[in-house]
């Protein structure tokens, strides 16, 4: 691809930027090689890959790999050209296939959020559920990992008591229109709360304006669901994003968040390691130091890095770590929990 058009393609980012993106650690403007089995010791003993940030181009001076920045995410995700077009779309916070970048212009792919009807069925949801009491299933599934029943409260879980009477209040109290707008039912038909008891609401200040649900028995193959088609317009626990916080730990899921929290740490969570929406951003405005958390794990390395360089792009001081090899934030609470006999 021409200069001017990876000119385009990169916007303000660097291939620096990409780099880190893609988790490789960046000194100066050399990154260790992730071509190993081409090296003769088969990994990369020394820095030997060399990142120009003016032609967007890298080369490898020990195995001769070489390319611009689109080859290089080529090469690091093995994936084709067209999805190292939209990965690197992604990190910039545009879409290069709606601008017609491509060559062939995609259909739209704009995020839904719930509206204020939506609102108005998670408000009444919420008030027909309960606070997870002692001896429940709800209670003694988070006792198994670790958290305190005081700690979960008090960032909105709640338990499912009778699903069936559950849907039919709802269903007197509202329209079937407005349960499917609003997400608790699904594409078949179903009410998404019949085998989830355990439900994580999303609070902006005093509203409730999402939700996920979570089977804690085990036995179903989706164990977590949300609003059918919808995003959460702020992260779970977003209100602790308040003026004169120096430090945030954003973390995947609504367990490991409540694991922060408990040991705590100021904390949010995104509901999967691609849930964090842009519009989150301007709320993380009063933090000094975003730090994120996601699982030690590929998918969980990646994603936290990716979203690392998307927040250092817009100004915000970020990092990127783990707990401990193997393990995620719940894993060392459980841990800690067991030491200390909890």
């Amino acid at each position: 691809m021409n200069q001017e058009k990876l000119s385009f393609l990169m916007g303000t980012m660097t291939i620096l930027d990409v780099a880190a993106a893609l988790g490789l650690e960046v000194a100066g403007r050399n990154v260790k090689c992730f071509n190993g089995a081409a090296h003769q010791s088969g990994h990369d003993e020394n820095p030997s890959m060399v990142l120009f940030s003016d032609s967007y181009r890298f080369k490898c001076f020990a195995c001769g790999l070489h390319g611009d920045v689109i080859d290089l995410v080529k090469a690091h995700q093995s994936c084709s050209f067209h999805s190292a077009l939209e990965w690197l779309s992604q990190l910039a916070g545009s879409s290069l296939s709606q601008q017609g970048f491509l060559g062939r212009p995609a259909a739209a792919t704009r995020q839904r959020y719930p509206d204020e009807w939506a609102f108005k069925v998670y408000e009444s949801l919420f008030a027909l559920t309960e606070k997870i009491t002692k001896g429940t299933p709800e209670s003694l599934y988070l006792w198994g990992r670790g958290l305190r029943r005081d700690v979960v409260n008090s960032v909105g879980a709640r338990r499912v008591v009778n699903a069936g009477a559950l849907q039919a209040q709802l269903s007197r109290d509202f329209d079937d229109e407005e349960l499917v707008t609003a997400g608790l039912i699904s594409s078949k038909g179903n009410f998404l709360l019949t085998h989830r008891s355990l439900v994580f609401f999303y609070l902006d200040g005093n509203r409730v304006v999402y939700w996920q649900a979570r089977d804690i028995t085990g036995r179903l193959k989706a164990k977590e669901l949300n609003p059918v088609g919808l995003s959460s317009p702020v992260p779970f626990n977003s209100n602790v994003l308040r003026p004169g916080l120096t430090d945030v730990y954003v973390c995947e899921g609504c367990i490991d968040t409540l694991s922060a929290t408990q040991s705590g740490l100021a904390a949010v969570g995104v509901p999967g390691v691609d849930g964090f929406q842009e519009q989150w951003f301007s709320r993380f405005s009063p933090v000094k130091h975003i730090h994120i958390l996601f699982d030690n794990d590929a998918a969980g390395q990646r994603a936290g890095a990716k979203l690392r360089t998307k927040f250092l792009l817009r100004g915000f001081n970020a990092s990127a770590s783990h707990v401990a090899d193997g393990v995620d934030v719940n894993d060392a609470l459980v841990i800690l929990s067991k030491r200390e006999g909890v």
